[in-house]
């Protein structure tokens, strides 16, 4: 007991050596003599360890069985710290939605439990992973360069696709235009025949032709 508490205090502290040592003193007394508790709560340590050192992998797996034990002899109240524990070799480690899964857990075991303290790390490390989760759709929501291009050639060919061209709408075709120049000059242009009709404007002789 008094090695489980003392290998805490230095991990808190940050004396991850003296830990290191206390645990494997704790961990060889603790198997000698049956002590599972206490075997399980050293365990938990060495999790500690692992995981300040940077080894999330061993870190899980020293907290997952420290986890499995404590659940066997029924002792609740440390489980929600493994909980926060074991969520955070989950961020380090990009499953995200495991470690949120053990977050919530332990947040509903903290209502229940007299261990209500765990709960502001329980939330630090909750936000820390719904931030990872938004960062990674952001980025596998993100789209390339090259086919935002393709995406923009396609939407101009649909936009202008089916539309009549600007010339087209402002200006007749050259066939019929040209028939409309030789009218209007036909028109403008009195003939010797018309100067004995009565009427006196161009637009009249036009039509009575």
């Amino acid at each position: 007991m008094a090695l489980a508490l003392a290998a805490h205090v230095h991990l808190w502290r940050g004396d991850l050596d003296a830990a290191d040592a206390i645990v494997r003193e704790g961990l060889d007394l603790a198997g000698e003599h049956g002590f599972a508790l206490w075997q399980a709560l050293l365990r938990t340590v060495a999790g500690g360890l692992h995981l300040r050192r940077g080894d999330a992998a061993a870190a899980a797996r020293d907290l997952r069985e420290a986890l499995v034990e404590l659940r066997r002899l029924s002792v609740w109240v440390h489980v929600p710290a493994l909980l926060t524990g074991i969520a955070e070799t989950w961020l380090r480690l990009e499953q995200l939605p495991e470690g949120v899964a053990a977050v919530d857990e332990g947040l509903d075991m903290v209502r229940t439990t007299l261990c209500r303290w765990h709960a502001p790390e329980l939330w630090r490390v909750r936000a820390e992973l719904l931030a990872a989760q938004g960062s990674c759709r952001r980025r596998s929501n993100r789209p390339s360069s090259a086919p935002s291009r393709s995406r923009a050639r396609r939407a101009r060919s649909r936009s202008s696709y089916g539309r009549r061209p600007a010339s087209c709408a402002t200006s007749p075709p050259t066939a019929g235009r040209e028939r409309h120049d030789r009218h209007s000059r036909a028109c403008a242009t009195p003939s010797p025949r018309d100067a004995t009709r009565p009427t006196s404007s161009p637009s009249a002789r036009c039509f009575m032709r």
